[in-house]
């Protein structure tokens, strides 16, 4: 740093007498100073210190000026205690003037706002141009100066007694420091740091403690430097870099922000006052207690050192900055103090401060590393005027005098020179054996080895050396004189090569040693050997020269210029000298420079520089033509001129390319070359000889060429005509040409396989699914033919197909069960999956849908693909025998889960809406089946059933139904789980409701074993099964009722075919004797005015249980049945030989078939007239009744859901089959009952008219069901046990005739029966409308009156049709009609008397044999019901009996006390009413029946009469052929004859 002086000014008055100079300021743009002198304010010229203008204005000395930062107007205040504000424009003159209480010290205008601080010896004031007064604060000591931030948010004032007060822009304190001596260092000046990089608020203060502190506001850190003089002014450098500070030692010195003395800017012979830098420059103004104003300009040298990218330079005059000139990576290192020198080579750098020399050295040997750490220190304070660094040594120069030292401070060697040193640069070398290149004021020039002593002189020249360089390769010097010439020597000649005028640095390019650059005159030079300089404008001095990049130095800032080598390639290229030209080009040129250097090396046939140049542009084309042509000179081929061709082919000057190759007697490259270019008439010129193979490869490419001009369908027949049919083909179905393709297709031989296949594709592509087709049937494509069926989705075509190819049958059923799958038809999926024959596939989608329907509580769905599964695994046992005991296992558990879930559903149905009508019983029965299957030992809760929801079913029913025991246990089961909120209050009221309740459970619920006649508790520890027997219940899987049905089981050795064999065995027929039973056991009848009855004879009982009045005690099956240990706790399985099998009547047994490897199951019937149904899809046995009604709601088996079932006779004659098991009348055989049986099990198709049978439970006790075990078809009995629909007996009230208003309605619906209105609308049916009929037949709502008679003509209107399309007998026209006459008189409220049906009879048998006759004899009986029915079909049924006759009083007294249940309903929707009546006349004609068909007839008419008796049954043929009234008599006067007897309940009357 030097400082010089530009100007002085000596301030006097009047009389000679030295001014002092208190204060100094500069105008913002640094034009003007404006000092404090005497009582007047002096404004200079800054540049040349002209005073421009005295302002007189104050009384008494000024002590301080400042200016505003906007430079309209700055201030003065004066020891007379006046502020005045002064204008710069138009004129310098004063604009306003306030006053303090005491003189003014110090002034600062705020640099944001222009609000003026100004501060007296007691107060401080802040004025604004907006406000009309000057608010004024008292400070507690004298004030001594102030400073505002650079934002104007804090004033700082110092104060005499040593604090620092920190204000706000309102005067307000916010903080304040002390200085160390307290009022013996009082703060004389401050000033905040006006850089914009200051974030810290860095306030600079000076005290008369002889101390300068900076103090950091937001760090609340303080820095603190003696200066051992007392400091009058501390002032910032504009750039905020610096402090001057200047004082009593009559000194102006430069410090940094930290307080380190940079050098000394001025020096006078009195005190400085006064100190302040120009802004925008490196002035100083000082002013002085002797009136002295003076003017320096600061100069900064530059410190810096290059080698090769990495420059080093001084920063802030105390930091080094090492610059990466490649990278632009930077890093600071900061010395603390001033730097003097700096080297940097290689790893080494090499800083000179004021005391010591520090070498530092990267920390890895990455290039691009810019960490540095010290490695060594040199406590040395050498003079010299040039430092070098080595490796291990520094080299320091000083005029002559070239020293060496290691790193530890020792001079190892010394050299002296014969002149001057002016230039040194280090030239590289091994360690401790670098050479230096030193230029000379003297103009010699000599290089200096460490290790030799004495200096080797390269050459002299006449001037003076400034600047000189060497090249990589040391053999050229480029040196510049002290005349700004550049002089190139040749260093082994030493001979001058070339010189260059107007250069002031030169610098060798390190890569290409034949290039230089130099700059001067603003312009930057490069030249290249011996050609001509290419010049261009840039500023600054050159200082490195790296490839295509110069290193400029501008001032202080170092630049990197990119300059592009074309110039001087170009110039190689003019004269051939390709390797020069690329190696210039590899300094960096643009890729047209590559592409020149790389055509000219190949037109040259220089491959090997052509190659370099063509990798370099990527040029793959051009790289694969050098290795060709490269390939076939190493293969022999030397003619220059096919190679020319080749190039000027790629270069694309064809007509060139052609000559080069006619030259060479090669045409046919000619040839290919205008082909391949669809130069198509140049190419005919050199082919009109050639082959037809040739030419049509001519055509195939003309096509081509057509084809990318975009006329495919040109293109397309050149194709055809060159025989390229599949470029023609792809052609067409790339454009959609279907009917092209087609025409294609049919014109190709069946040979073509291939074509036709790819013209099929296309078509299939495009839609043409019938069209392909046709191509795959002319090729013989089954398996495609199908592929497009399944694609098109025609799956109807597709499975006719693979029935006929059965092994493409997985190419069918698998997309046909994802197409299913994709629709959500996830059931007829499964199925596909399975005939597609993957099981795994099927059985996932079973489990998936499975899982989701329990997850959505759909838990009748997921029964019922628990069921599917659970055949899954008996059809994979049966296939797979490794598989079969683990799939037997499956199939138990997915079946058991099955049954749950079906069972569970109505449980949920109830828990979610419990006000939905059902039957009580159901409901019940269900809740006892699931606690007794989830109960079991072992049994895991399956996903979804809830405990809670069984029991509570269980409990509400159970009270309901008044079986208050289980009702109870129910109950206190549930104080266990935890109870819905919504129930939990109904739960804890009927827990103790049900505690006021007898603790027994009404007897008619109680479950009955048909084993061993033993009455069961409601529960059972053992689960669903026999407390005594250990017999397991047969369930109706809708009602849940145990069914009269026990299990039976086969010997060993008989199979199941024989054991069909066996049970459809027709024995030989029972005399009529044993038929009919001795004759003394009959029955009595009895009557009287109030009721009717019949007493039967003692040991009817007997009877009963042992078969035909006795004769069957021995019967096996009832042995094998009676052979078990009631104390045992093991079940014992019924087992039966071949001779038991031929005994059990056909009738009476229900086998369920298993696919293999499960053998069937076997089921005795123990009330033969009970009728049952089996579905054998999914072989559950249920109550006809019950199945029934549950078909006909939902159309399918309720458990499996098969719909195959059909709504059909289980008769082919009739219509309607009463008993599941016997037909009417008993004139069917033995065989023909069990052929009934197996048509409609293995049918799935069991349908069986006998609602009254599925209410035994609610008719019966116990002990009467037991006594009712009799086979009525032994004594083949035509009679039926029927009940109306709850079970209760029928009877006609006292009063009621035969001949009565009530039986002349009945007999008026006879006569309706072939009314002609009917037959003619029978006549008009057709036989598609007769299922629709037959389905309207057997609906269930409720029984109204209307829909009674609704349903009542629908029968007869089928009936009718029958009766008049039958081509059949005339007896069978006449049974026909009998069920005719059946179904009008048994359907319909009020119930048939039993003297309707007898007189039916009668009529019948009076009339001819024929349908006609027959019908015309009911026309006198029924008028009367089928009128009153037909005219009001909305009325209320009409009212039934409702007394009960008994046949004491005994049973009467047990029917009030509520026992037997006196209400009489109307028949149920199947039509069997329950309770025949007989009237007994007065005039009684006797009438006795003697003949087979009448009988077979009566039976017919009368079909079922259900009769209540609990203690014994009667024969209904008995009943017969005794004498009965037709016609009805006033004997019984207003009483009626019931035939059946009384009602009592227990095990006993």
């Amino acid at each position: 740093m030097k400082s010089e002086s530009l100007w002085v000014d000596k301030v006097v008055d009047r009389d000679k007498n030295d001014q002092c100079i208190w204060d100094l300021c500069f105008s913002p743009d640094g034009m003007q100073i404006v000092a404090a002198a005497g009582s007047r304010v002096l404004v200079y010229n800054a540049e040349d210190g002209a005073l421009i203008q005295a302002l007189k204005g104050h009384k008494d000395a000024v002590y301080c000026v400042t200016y505003a930062k906007d430079g309209k107007r700055f201030a003065s205040g004066s020891a007379d205690k006046m502020v005045i504000i002064w204008a710069t424009k138009p004129k310098l003159e004063g604009i306003l003037k306030y006053s303090h209480n005491d003189s003014i010290q110090c002034l600062a205008f705020n640099p944001l706002s222009g609000q003026l601080a100004s501060c007296a010896c007691s107060d401080f004031g802040l004025w604004s141009t907006e406000q009309k007064s000057v608010n004024k604060s008292k400070v507690a000591a004298r004030v001594t100066c102030c400073s505002w931030t650079k934002d104007g948010q804090y004033l700082a004032i110092g104060l005499y007694n040593g604090v620092i007060s920190i204000r706000s822009k309102t005067g307000e304190e916010k903080r304040k420091f002390e200085r160390p001596g307290g009022a013996l260092s009082p703060v004389w000046s401050l000033e905040w740091c006006p850089s914009k990089d200051d974030k810290l608020y860095t306030l600079a203060a000076a005290d008369w403690g002889q101390k300068v502190a900076f103090y950091r506001l937001l760090e609340k850190s303080v820095t603190e430097k003696a200066v051992n003089y007392d400091p009058a002014c501390i002032s910032w450098f504009h750039t905020g870099d610096f402090v001057l500070i200047s004082g009593s030692n009559h000194e102006c010195n430069l410090y940094t922000k930290d307080g380190t003395k940079l050098g000394l800017v001025a020096k006078s012979d009195s005190w400085i006052w006064a100190a302040r830098s120009q802004p925008g420059g490196n002035g100083v103004v000082i002013g002085c207690q002797d009136g002295t104003v003076a003017m320096y300009q600061l100069q900064f040298s530059t410190v810096h050192s290059l080698y090769k990218t990495r420059y080093a330079y001084r920063d802030n005059m105390t930091d080094v900055i090492v610059q990466h000139l490649l990278s632009e990576d930077k890093v600071r290192i900061k010395n603390r103090d001033m730097v003097k020198k700096i080297a940097v080579y290689k790893n080494r750098l090499a800083v000179q401060l004021t005391e010591v020399i520090i070498i530092y050295e990267l920390q890895s040997d990455d290039p691009n590393d810019m960490h540095y750490r010290i490695k060594e220190r040199i406590n040395k304070a050498i003079e010299c005027n040039l430092l070098v660094v080595a490796t291990n040594h520094l080299m320091v120069c000083q005029e002559r005098r070239l020293q060496c030292y290691n790193f530890r401070g020792i001079k190892e060697r010394e050299w002296m020179l014969d002149s001057p040193i002016r230039y040194t640069k280090v030239l590289g070398g091994s360690p401790n054996k670098e050479g230096l290149l030193i230029g000379m004021k003297n103009g010699q020039i000599v290089s200096i080895f460490l290790d030799n002593p004495f200096p080797v002189q390269l050459l002299k020249q006449a001037s003076s050396v400034r600047c000189l360089d060497i090249n990589c390769t040391r053999d050229r010097l480029a040196v510049i004189d002290e005349h700004q010439t550049l002089l190139v020597y040749d260093l082994k000649t030493k001979d001058l090569l070339y010189q260059e005028p107007n250069a002031t640095s030169v610098a060798w390019n390190s890569i290409n040693s034949d290039m230089l650059c130099f700059s001067g005159n603003g312009t930057l030079n490069i030249k290249a050997s011996n050609f001509p300089v290419h010049q261009q404008n840039m500023q600054g001095f050159v200082v490195g020269f790296t490839g295509s990049k110069i290193f400029c130095l501008n001032v202080y800032a170092m630049s990197c210029v990119d300059v592009p080598q074309n110039a001087p390639m170009y110039q190689y290229l003019e004269k051939k000298q390709l390797k020069e030209a690329y190696q210039v080009a590899c300094l960096g040129v643009t890729d047209s420079d590559w592409q020149a250097l790389a055509t000219s090396a190949l037109m040259e046939m220089r491959l090997d520089i052509a190659f370099l140049a063509y990798a370099r542009l990527k040029d793959i084309k051009f790289l694969q033509l050098i290795y060709q042509i490269k390939e076939r000179q190493r293969r022999g081929e030397s003619d220059s001129r096919v190679f020319l061709g080749d190039i000027y082919a790629y270069m694309g000057k064809f007509a060139e390319a052609a000559k080069k190759y006619k030259e060479a007697g090669q045409e046919h490259r000619a040839m290919n070359m205008y082909t391949d270019l669809k130069m198509f008439d140049q190419a005919k010129d050199y082919m009109a000889d050639s082959h037809p193979e040739e030419q049509k490869t001519l055509m195939a490419k003309q096509a081509d060429w057509a084809r990318d001009q975009n006329n495919p369908k040109s293109a397309a027949e050149m194709y055809m005509t060159a025989g390229e049919y599949d470029k023609a083909i792809e052609m067409m179905g790339k454009h959609g040409w279907t009917e092209m393709l087609i025409d294609v297709a049919r014109k190709m031989d069946k040979a073509d396989v291939r074509y036709v296949t790819k013209c099929a594709e296309y078509l299939r592509q495009f839609g043409q699914f019938a069209f392909a087709a046709e191509c795959y049937y002319n090729i013989g494509e089954t398996q495609k033919v199908l592929e497009l069926h399944v694609e098109a989705r025609h799956w109807e075509d597709a499975f006719q197909i693979a029935e006929k190819h059965p092994e493409y049958r997985p190419l069918v059923y698998r997309p046909y069960a994802k197409f299913l799958a994709e629709n959500d038809r996830f059931e007829e999926a499964q199925a596909a999956f399975h005939q597609a024959g993957l099981e795994k596939e099927a059985v996932r989608v079973l489990q998936v849908l499975t899982e989701n329907a329990v997850h959505e509580r759909r838990f009748a769905d997921a029964g019922y693909y628990y069921w599917k599964l659970s055949m899954q695994c008996l059809e994979i046992a049966g296939s797979d025998p490794v598989q079969q005991d683990d799939m037997l296992t499956r199939f138990a558990e997915f079946r058991n889960k099955a049954d749950t879930y079906y069972a569970y559903q109505s449980v949920q149905h109830f828990m979610e809406e419990p006000f939905l009508r059902g039957q009580p019983e159901n409901l019940l029965n269900t809740a006892r089946y699931l606690v007794h299957k989830l109960s079991r030992k072992g049994t895991e809760l399956p996903p979804g059933v809830s405990k809670m929801a069984v029991y509570y079913t269980m409990a509400k029913q159970a009270l309901d139904l008044k079986a208050f025991k289980l009702a109870r246990h129910a109950y206190e089961k549930l104080q266990a789980f935890k109870v819905p909120a919504h129930i939990q209050e109904t739960v804890e009221l009927n827990s103790l409701r049900v505690r006021s309740k007898p603790f027994h459970d009404v007897e008619d619920l109680l479950p009955y074993c048909f084993r061993c006649t033993t009455t069961n508790p409601m529960l059972n520890a053992a689960g669903n099964r026999c407390v005594r027997c250990k017999q397991p219940f047969i369930f109706s899987f809708v009602s849940f009722d145990a069914l009269p049905l026990v299990e039976f089981f086969l010997e060993r050795d008989i199979t199941d075919d024989e054991a069909m064999e066996l049970i459809e065995y027709d024995p030989a027929p029972k005399s009529k004797q044993q038929q009919q039973g001795p004759k003394e056991r009959r029955g009595t009848e009895t009557a009287s005015s109030q009721y009717q009855s019949l007493r039967l004879d003692e040991g009817f009982d007997e009877m009963m249980m042992n078969g035909n009045g006795g004769d069957n005690g021995d019967d096996p099956f009832t042995r094998r049945l009676m052979n078990f240990d009631p104390d045992s706790d093991e079940f014992s399985r019924v087992y039966v030989d071949r001779e038991t099998l031929k005994s059990i009547p056909s009738n009476e047994v229900v086998v369920l078939k298993w696919p293999t490897p499960m053998r069937c199951q076997y089921f005795k019937s123990m009330l033969p007239d009970y009728s049952t149904s089996v579905c054998h899809s999914c072989n559950k046995i249920f109550s006809t009744d019950d199945f029934e009604f549950t078909f006909v709601q939902r159309g399918c088996c309720p458990f499996c859901r098969n719909r195959c079932l059909e709504l059909q006779p289980a008769h082919p004659v009739s219509i309607l089959s009463i008993s599941g098991g016997s037909f009417i009348g008993g004139a069917a055989s033995r065989s023909d009952q069990l052929h009934q049986r197996h048509h409609v099990g293995q049918s799935g198709r069991h349908f069986s008219r006998n609602p009254g049978a599925g209410s035994l439970r609610r008719g019966f006790s116990a002990a009467a069901m037991a006594r009712s075990r009799c086979n009525l078809a032994k004594q083949g009995s035509a009679g039926w046990l029927s009940l109306n629909n709850n079970g209760t007996r029928l009877s006609r009230p006292t009063g009621c005739r035969a001949d009565s208003p009530a039986a002349d309605t009945a007999a008026a619906a006879a006569k309706a029966v072939v009314d002609d209105s009917f037959v003619a609308d029978a006549a008009s049916l057709t036989a598609a409308s007769l299922p629709i009929l037959r389905r309207q037949c057997c609906e269930r709502p409720p029984a109204t009156a209307a829909w009674w008679g609704r349903r009542r003509r629908r029968r007869r209107l089928l009936l009718t049709f029958e009766v008049q399309r039958s081509s059949a007998t005339e007896l069978n026209r006449c049974e026909m009609l009998r069920k005719l006459v059946y179904t009008d008189s048994m359907l319909g409220p009020p119930p048939r008397p039993l003297s309707t049906c007898f007189g039916i009879a009668a009529k019948l048998l009076e009339a001819a044999p024929t349908a006609s006759a027959a019908a015309a004899a009911c026309d006198d009986r029924d008028d009367s019901d089928s009128e009153s029915v037909d005219e009001d079909e909305e009325a209320e049924p009409a009212e039934l009996p409702s007394r009960v006759l008994d046949r004491d009083d005994d049973v009467r007294d047990e029917n009030d006390n509520g026992v037997g249940d006196d209400s009489v309903g109307g028949d149920d929707a199947d039509g069997d009413d329950a309770g025949c009546h007989g009237d007994r006349a007065t005039r009684r004609r006797n009438f006795r029946i003697v003949n087979v068909d009448l009988f077979t007839l009566l039976s017919s008419t009368i079909a079922a009469i259900q009769l209540r008796m609990p203690s014994q049954l009667l024969n209904v043929r008995q009943l017969l052929v005794q004498p009965v009234d037709l016609r009805g008599g006033d004997d019984c006067g207003n009483g009626s004859r019931r035939v059946s007897g009384g009602g009592c309940h227990g095990n006993g009357a």
